[in-house]
């Protein structure tokens, strides 16, 4: 099998290109994975101590619904070391809560229908240390623990996962 991560840069007019998804799977790869584009953008800047709005999108450009694990994605909240966020260089270690879960129900799945999102606000400060003034820099460090295009197949058993690891545009973000 032959893995290709696209990654993202800024595009012509300095805005931000946003990623795509790659299988990253052990299971039967027969079907074709699908190709999620990811978006991260921010509030940026903002002042010490107040909210660091994030919003995340996945968007489905196939033509067909594709579904989802929401579980260890901002889909669902922080809940996890999900994001990568660095102040002058340095990873910031995550602080927020951390959970664990039985077996995933029908429920944990999400479905984006083809050509629609899924998007979630979350707040980065809940999980992270913004209290100093300085650059950060922010990129999701998650994926995709499982998908199906079938939603009559869900809950996949654990050891029957397809995952997507997921290749989101990295934020800068100013706290003054």
């Amino acid at each position: 099998m032959i893995m290709l991560i696209l990654a993202c840069g800024r595009s012509a007019n300095g805005g931000e290109k946003p990623g795509r998804t790659v299988l990253h799977s052990a299971a039967d790869s027969s079907a074709k994975s699908p190709e999620l584009i990811c978006r991260l953008q921010s509030n940026s800047p903002v002042e010490a101590g107040q909210p660091v709005l994030v919003e995340f999108a996945l968007i489905n450009p196939a033509g067909r619904p594709v579904y989802v694990l929401r579980r260890h994605t901002p889909l669902e909240g922080i809940f996890d070391d999900i994001f990568r966020v660095r102040r002058d260089g340095k990873i910031l270690p995550y602080i927020g809560p951390m959970l664990k879960r039985a077996a995933p129900k029908r429920d944990d799945y999400l479905a984006i229908l083809p050509g629609d999102s899924l998007s979630n606000e979350v707040d980065l400060a809940r999980a992270y240390d913004f209290s100093e003034p300085g650059e950060y820099t922010v990129s999701l460090q998650s994926l995709i623990r499982d998908y199906s295009w079938q939603e009559d197949t869900l809950p996949t058993p654990f050891d029957s996962y397809m995952s997507l690891e997921l290749a989101c545009n990295e934020l800068a973000v100013i706290v003054k």
